[in-house]
């Protein structure tokens, strides 16, 4: 009777057994793809992400580097350098590219591992009761911890969002650094034009001081006018030299020849980016390119500590074995009376990884956390530097419209009169060639402090207009036909 009940229970062990295993079989490899089909299916961020890089790469795709002028032939002003080297500027090409990478990296995230196949052929068949086994044949998959392909789908997408806010970034550092090349060159150009006028004027002052000689005056103004016009020569001669130079710098930024030539206009009008005061400090921080791209690193080390902390939930491998059985040899009454005779065994498995190092797993967590404290502080960082920063360019700004002004309408006028006067009192002998030589060259410092003043003033703006980024920008831009570009709506979908 004991033996008969201990058979019993253990029959009664055996099918709840089979029972439990077969159930966890099935439910477990359900829910794992369950887990796994919703990982599959693209947020609307990533199809946002989607649209956008495929309106650009429309842009982006088709640039060659320019070899002459008539590639460039409306790059006139600033606006149409900037808008030619969007499409252009390597640097960007490379932004442009490494957000694609981040996009390709997304699906590869959420795949689930390649199932494994594996085929055994018995060199030495092994002899069973019903027969010898020949062949085997088995097919696997893993499937990662709950939660695992979800969390490690939304780090790529956090990286593609980096990816295109630096993308963003490096778009208006390209726009400072075609403003910077570009007046530079500009600024050069009119010092060498007002270099050569004043050059002009000298030498029609000649016949004055030779005149003078002639009545029976001494050759100390004809030699000292001498000296002078050399002295601007020798300026001029420098300028020129510096002309490949910073063609070459702003052909390199253009992505052209560095021979290649641009026509500058005789004089630039002053550009008015603004139309009243630049954002406040709250919008500049909220729309800055290079602040919103350590807010989403922010968010990527956010996301990787979800990842750590999943690390420790066991990834699941679920298998199926088939195993070709030959029928069995021997007298033939005999294996009438043998069942399941070649029959082939089918074994299904279930097996996975046991996370026993806690401490590796806790390191992750910690490492995954200590990543996140660094990005906090870097964010906190820049948020200061671009405060200060900001207020800076608004002094720039307002120092050089200051000087503009001053230049512009009180001393160059008086100095131009000063000349004036000053040759006419020359031509009667009250003053002597110095005075002269003097009024000259303060009107040529004004006039060139004029024109660095202009220069400094819309540089200035590009550098406020690059770090206020797009959305601050279109609430003060005034209306100009490449506005849209800067304003980042050029790569709207």
């Amino acid at each position: 009777m004991g033996d008969s009940s201990r058979k019993k229970q253990r029959k009664t062990w055996e099918i709840l057994s089979l029972s439990c295993c077969s159930a966890l079989l099935v439910w477990l490899p359900l829910s794992l793809l369950l887990q796994a089909s919703c990982a599959r299916f693209p947020s609307s961020e990533e199809e946002r992400l989607k649209k956008t890089l495929s309106s650009i790469s429309v842009q982006m795709e088709h640039s060659e580097p320019a070899t002459s002028a008539s590639d460039l032939a409306p790059c006139t002003d600033f606006f149409s350098c900037f808008h030619y080297a969007l499409g252009h500027n390597p640097s960007l090409q490379a932004r442009f590219h490494e957000w694609r990478a981040a996009m390709a990296r997304i699906p590869q995230a959420r795949a689930l591992p390649d199932p494994k196949f594996t085929y055994a052929r018995y060199i030495r068949e092994v002899e069973t009761r019903v027969g010898p086994q020949q062949h085997r044949v088995s097919l696997s998959q893993t499937f990662p911890g709950f939660g695992k392909l979800r969390a490690a789908t939304d780090v790529r997408i956090a990286e593609a969002l980096v990816a295109e806010k630096r993308f963003e970034e490096e778009k208006y550092r390209l726009m400072v650094r075609v403003g910077t090349v570009w007046f530079a060159y500009y600024y050069l150009f009119r010092e060498l034009k007002l270099s050569q006028e004043h050059v002009y004027l000298l030498q029609d002052m000649e016949h004055v001081a030779r005149a003078r000689f002639r009545s029976g005056g001494t050759l100390t103004s004809i030699v000292q006018l001498e000296m002078e016009v050399s002295r601007l020569q020798e300026r001029i001669q420098s300028l020129e030299e510096q002309k490949p130079v910073l063609l070459a710098a702003l052909n390199a930024v253009l992505n052209r020849s560095s021979q290649a030539t641009v026509k500058l206009p005789e004089k630039a009008e002053p550009m008015e980016l603004f139309q009243r005061t630049p954002a406040n400090w709250e919008k500049v921080k909220a729309s800055n390119a290079k602040f919103a791209t350590l807010q989403k690193e922010y968010e990527i080390a956010q996301k990787s500590i979800a990842v750590a902390q999943k690390r420790i939930w066991p990834d699941i491998t679920v298998g199926l074995e088939f195993i070709q059985t030959d029928k069995a040899k021997g007298d033939p009454e005999q294996l009438k009376l043998l069942q399941d005779n070649g029959k082939d065994p089918v074994i299904a498995s279930l097996s996975f990884n046991l996370p026993l190092h806690v401490p590796k797993y806790r390191a992750y967590v910690q490492e995954a956390k200590a990543q996140s404290d660094v990005a906090s502080e870097k964010m906190h960082a820049y948020k200061n530097e671009l405060q200060a920063e900001w207020c800076d360019l608004h002094f720039q700004w307002h120092d050089a419209e200051r000087r503009n002004t001053l230049f512009q309408h009180t001393l160059m006028p008086k100095a131009q009169e000063v000349l004036e006067i000053t040759l006419q009192a020359f031509e009667t002998g009250e003053v002597n060639f110095l005075d002269l030589i003097e009024a000259q060259r303060t009107l040529l410092d004004f006039e060139l402090s004029y024109e660095r003043a202009m220069t400094d003033a819309q540089l200035a703006q590009i550098k406020l207009a690059a770090l206020m980024g797009g959305d601050a920008i279109s609430e003060c831009f005034s209306d100009h036909e490449q506005v849209p570009i800067i304003t980042g709506d050029a790569y709207a979908p």
